[in-house]
């Protein structure tokens, strides 16, 4: 003989269920919420991470930097070839055979081989800020020049 379930047994199982389904909801969107979290923090931190290391070889293979004008910076390598650089609106730019990378900053600051001298145009060093979620993320780079390059062009 087949034993029936009360009313009060169907009861008590759809409220265990309904328990068991909002903790799987829950559950679920906690973790579409840090995934999506996770992709944003991880595509802006590979948009840093590949400026940042074109930056950083085009300072290392570079002959001179130097301002062209009044805003833009030009990176000359051994090999004669030119790369230029610029801030417009909230992104700076960097411009190699008309390959385009940018990154969304919130300042860049170039500083001069020597600030005390006013006429040079050679550039050593730069600060990049950027900001992300709040915080500021911030880079620094610096080009040691060989002698020669500074007795021809101080």
């Amino acid at each position: 003989m087949l034993k029936a379930y009360t009313i009060l047994e169907t009861v008590i199982m759809m409220v265990l269920m309904t328990i068991v389904v909002s903790f799987i909801y829950l559950f679920y969107g906690y973790l579409s919420y840090s995934l999506e979290n996770f992709m944003k923090t991880e595509k802006y931190s590979m948009q840093v991470n590949n400026f940042r290391y074109l930056l950083n070889d085009d300072f290392l293979t570079s002959q001179y930097i130097y301002k062209a004008n009044s805003s833009q910076v030009k990176i000359i390598s051994y090999d004669n070839k030119s790369i230029l650089y610029y801030q417009k609106g909230d992104y700076f730019y960097r411009n190699s055979n008309n390959h385009i990378d940018s990154l969304n900053v919130k300042q860049v600051e170039w500083k001069f081989l020597n600030d005390s001298v006013k006429t040079t145009r050679i550039i050593d060093r730069i600060e990049i800020v950027s900001e992300f979620e709040d915080e500021e993320v911030k880079l620094f780079f610096q080009k040691k020049y060989y002698a020669t390059i500074l007795m021809n062009n101080l």
